[in-house]
Parts: C-alpha cells; structure tokens; sequence
C-alpha cells in the first residue's frame, strides 16, 4: 500500500513544488464574487420588473372607492362609505385606481390618517385576496362652538378638532339637536384664528388675554363629549334638569366650566374630565350626584344670574351677590348687554343655600 503525503494548507507550496500564483486566485475569485453580485442583481430587477408589470394588469388594481372600511363611516355621514373614501382620494389627490402589489399598508395609514378629518387613527391595514382593507376609528361630533360675535356655528370632536358640517346627512343645527350636542358659548369667546377642518381649534393671538376663558374651549369639548355619552341614558323631556344645552368656559372669575340646562338653570361644574385636581370629585362623580340630587324631588326655581355648585357633600344654591354665574346664549337679552355680568361690591357678603 502506497504511502502519500497530506497536501499542504491552503496557499502554501507542496513539498519540492513551486510555490502557487496568489495574483491569479485571488483575481479569479474576484471574478466570481461579481458574478454573483451581477446575478443576484439580475435576479431582483427581474423579480421587480415581473412585479411592477404584474402590478401594472388590471387584474391586480382596484378602485380606491372599493376599500374595505372597518368600520363603516357612521349612519349620519353623507354619501356611506363611497362617499367618504371618494372625499378622503380627493383631499390625497390619488389615483382613482391601486395597484394591490406595488401598494404599502404604511403608506395607506398615513394617506387616511393624514387627509381625512373624520379619521382618528388607522388601527390596522391589510390585504385580504385581490383587496385592501383598513381598521380605523373616526372622530365623533361632541359639541358646537359659536363664538360671542359672530352668527357662524363651529362643530368639533372632544379634542377640539374641527370638522367639516357638509359631510353630514342633515342641517348642522338639526343634527346637533337630534344626538344632543351642547353648545360652547359665553360672553368674549373668539373665532378661531385659521379654522380649518381637521386640524385643532387654534386661538387667535392675544385673544386669551383679552378673555382668558378663551383657553378652555378643549377642555369645554372634552366636558361636551362626557356630557353627551351622559346624556343618551337619560330621557331629557322627563328630566329636563339633567338635558344640558350649553357649556360656558368664559366664567371672568375663573371658577371653571359652567353649564346651563333644559331648564335654563347654571350649573358650576369646574374642570373638565382628567382635569380634576386630587380629592376633588372626578366628572363621573359629579354626574351621578346631579342626577341623585335632580331626582329626590322638584329642583327649586332660582334668580337666572343665582347658580347650583355640586359638592362632595350637598349641592348649593349660590346667590348671585356672591359672584354671578356668566351669561350664556340662552339667557342673552340682546347684543347690547351681552358683557354686563353683575358684580358685587368689595366687601359686600355673599349668601349660599345647600339642599
């Protein structure tokens, strides 16, 4: 049996041999690394060429309008889903038909949630066979806004957004009327300063310092939104002392939020939800003691400018002497006295009933 000698480590001469030529192996391995390089490059422009032609045949388009919407657009919304999804590739300015294959789901998301104002957030997009689907969550009208001077009624969400009124089914009015809605109003509350729908109601400059209540009209919105959800498990023409029409954030004395219900009486409610201060009772609090309070008995008829204050232990009648409630709409009497709020004179006591 013959004997044979192991062959040497790579890049070393065999024994007695001459010595291997680096230069070239390490040339032809060059060669072979770009052409693999140039294959696999090859490949993906095949690959993505085959794509965008795919992507390009009918079959694998749809109609922006034929986007599944999870959930559907809400009943009071104008035109269903068609209609929204027609508005939202207006207001994006895209095509009116997808390519399924050269589509993101994260370029969607931003599309709906950056064009849309009805559209909170995109929980979720995806592509069920030959579709595109998006999980999403609207904004909801809470409130109207109608600034002291002027006739032109505002609709936002709990956050103070605007949204537009031509997109529902009925007259702004009517439909603030048939869900409820409460109206933001008192004595120096401004237009915005660049209402536009979508986007966050923004003060005009210096109108805070002027009336400071100017600053709280989110806080007014997100009351409004409590308020309204509150709302829809009572039935306000049996108990018309817990149907609240207005909200007042204008208050010169900075006590808070005031309301003003069905029966035209004030109410101090203070701060807004996840705004209260510790130990002071939380909105939901306040709620049911109104309610329990409102149902023991006839609630008693007090002056217009006199106002209840809902304690953690009894309700009161505040008397105006002590600091009157601010007008709202519903008790102006004219343009010309809408900025006369009574005021005591320095010293003078105030008086105070609980019941």
């Amino acid at each position: 049996m013959d004997h044979r000698e192991p062959p040497p480590p790579l890049g070393l001469p065999a024994p007695g041999g001459e010595r291997p030529d680096r230069p070239r192996i390490l040339a032809r391995l060059a060669w072979i690394l770009a052409a693999l390089a140039i294959g696999s490059w090859t490949l993906f422009f095949l690959a993505r060429t085959a794509r965008n032609w795919l992507a390009a045949q009918a079959a694998y388009q749809i109609s922006f309008r034929s986007i599944e919407l999870i959930p559907p657009p809400p009943s009071w919304y104008r035109g269903g889903p068609e209609g929204f999804l027609e508005a939202l590739r207006r207001r994006a300015r895209m095509p009116e038909t997808i390519p399924l294959l050269a589509t993101r789901a994260d370029e969607i998301a931003r599309v709906f949630e950056g064009n849309s104002p009805w559209v909170a957030k995109v929980d979720r997009v995806y592509f069920p066979p030959m579709g595109l689907a998006v999980t999403l969550r609207y904004r909801e009208p809470a409130a109207l806004v109608k600034p002291w001077d002027s006739d032109r009624l505002y609709l936002v969400d709990a956050s103070a957004i605007l949204l537009p009124p031509d997109d529902l089914d009925e007259d702004l009015r009517r439909f603030a009327e048939h869900r409820g809605l409460v109206t933001i109003n008192g004595p120096g509350l401004s237009t915005p300063r660049e209402p536009r729908v979508g986007h966050r109601w923004e003060l005009r400059p210096g109108a805070a310092e002027v009336a400071p209540g100017n600053s709280r009209i989110e806080a007014a919105a997100r009351l409004a939104a409590f308020l309204r959800d509150r709302m829809k498990t009572i039935d306000r023409a049996r108990e018309p002392a817990l149907g609240i029409r207005y909200i007042n954030p204008m208050d010169p004395a900075n006590r808070g939020l005031f309301l003003k219900n069905d029966e035209g009486a004030s109410i101090l409610w203070g701060d807004a939800p996840g705004d209260e201060p510790p130990g002071q009772l939380s909105s939901e609090e306040k709620w049911e003691k109104w309610v329990d309070w409102s149902r023991k008995g006839p609630i008693p008829s007090i002056p217009e400018a006199d106002y209840w204050e809902i304690r953690p232990t009894e309700v009161l009648h505040r008397h105006w002497k002590e600091n009157p409630a601010p007008k709202s709409v519903r008790s102006e009497a004219g343009r010309g006295d809408r900025g006369r709020i009574p005021r005591i004179a320095s010293g003078q006591s105030g008086e105070s009933t609980s019941y």
